[in-house]
């Protein structure tokens, strides 16, 4: 799926609301801080799953 498309498809489903409710409070602030940070290195929908990758350890 073209990139432009997938970001069309992403933020017209979710949401800030929905992610913190699906993630938890805890998992969403740190994927907020990873992101914030800038250690997000790619974002991407496979299969009906949305598939981060990012630097960091914070458990």
């Amino acid at each position: 799926m073209p990139e432009s498309k997938l970001k069309n498809t992403i933020s017209n489903t979710l949401n800030q609301d929905t992610l913190r409710r699906m993630a938890g409070q805890i998992i969403f602030e740190r994927g907020e801080n990873y992101f914030g940070r800038g250690k997000v290195a790619s974002l991407l929908e496979y299969q009906g799953m949305i598939i981060a990758r990012v630097s960091g350890n914070d458990l």
